[in-house]
């Protein structure tokens, strides 16, 4: 029920759909690492080592 202009986040592992996507949408970003992370795109917002982490992190942004 909300608009992405309100904010949103994308989260993925994949840096150049998931993380570069996320950001050219005007979407802050979390990468589940995994894979090397390419020098010419933006950094994501926040990296973690796993999805769980990134729950922790969009449950924390509701409150």
């Amino acid at each position: 029920g909300l608009n992405l202009t309100d904010g949103g986040w994308m989260i993925g592992d994949n840096p150049a759909a998931d993380i570069g996507g996320g950001h050219m949408a005007g979407l802050r970003t979390i990468w589940v690492r995994g894979r090397p992370w390419p020098d010419l795109l933006p950094a994501p917002h926040r990296t973690v080592d796993d999805v769980t982490d990134a729950i922790t992190i969009l449950l924390n942004e509701r409150q």
